[in-house]
């Protein structure tokens, strides 16, 4: 693995054929300040960028009218249904499905156990939950919000706190923070495998082309 930033890094997400991030650099209180990087994988170097750049890579091109309905941005996690829907969620459980004009066409609460998630992906019509109190992740029908299908509880070893979702084709990529490792998930046959391990825990997975790259305690890494 390639270490491509230090442990200030909070959250990173892809944005055109690169990566973009955001860095800690002060904490007051129980706030930080923070700042907003990007990585060029062709130059191999970490750049500053307006927060606007971050903001587009989250929620695309209507960033400017998402980031005044949610100024705490940076903890809500979103993801694009294959027909533009997008969906948010919030560590406490609020949730909110947008059209493609930015109406609100369905909103709730998802829970499990009353525990709130910890991140979202889209995998064809389906939304895929993590529940890092429950050690599960949980799917969901987009059409009516239902649960359909949960993987993993507290009885089984399936998932250790998993954290950051990413789709890739059919696979879901789960990364299992306290198991320091990341899993795959087949959707079709909800066969689980291990594909990555580490020595620490593991936050965010991110795919950009043939790069792939990883959140982990100390940092960011390229793998």
């Amino acid at each position: 693995m390639k270490k491509i930033y230090d442990k200030s890094a909070m959250a990173i997400l892809p944005y055109k054929d690169n990566i973009v991030f955001v860095a800690a650099e002060k904490q007051l209180d129980d706030k930080f300040i923070v700042s907003y990087k990007m990585y060029d994988f062709q130059n191999d170097q970490v750049t500053q960028v307006r927060r606007s750049a971050y903001l587009e890579a989250k929620f695309g091109d209507e960033f400017l009218y998402f980031s005044k309905m949610f100024p705490d941005f940076i903890n809500y996690k979103c993801a694009k249904l294959p027909d533009g829907r997008l969906i948010s969620l919030y560590p406490n459980g609020d949730a909110a499905i947008f059209d493609k004009n930015n109406d609100i066409v369905w909103e709730g609460a998802l829970k499990y156990r009353n525990s709130g998630p910890a991140g979202v992906a889209c995998v064809d019509n389906s939304i895929w939950v993590s529940f890092p109190d429950g050690d599960t992740i949980l799917r969901y029908n987009a059409a009516t919000m239902r649960e359909e299908l949960r993987i993993g509880s507290q009885r089984d070893n399936a998932f250790s706190k998993p954290r950051g979702l990413w789709a890739d084709g059919k696979n879901l990529i789960v990364c299992n923070s306290a198991g320091k490792c990341i899993e795959s998930v087949d959707t079709s046959s909800y066969v689980v495998e291990k594909y990555a391990q580490f020595d620490e825990p593991v936050y965010q997975y991110v795919k950009c082309g043939m790069f792939e790259v990883v959140l982990l305690d100390s940092g960011i890494y390229l793998l």
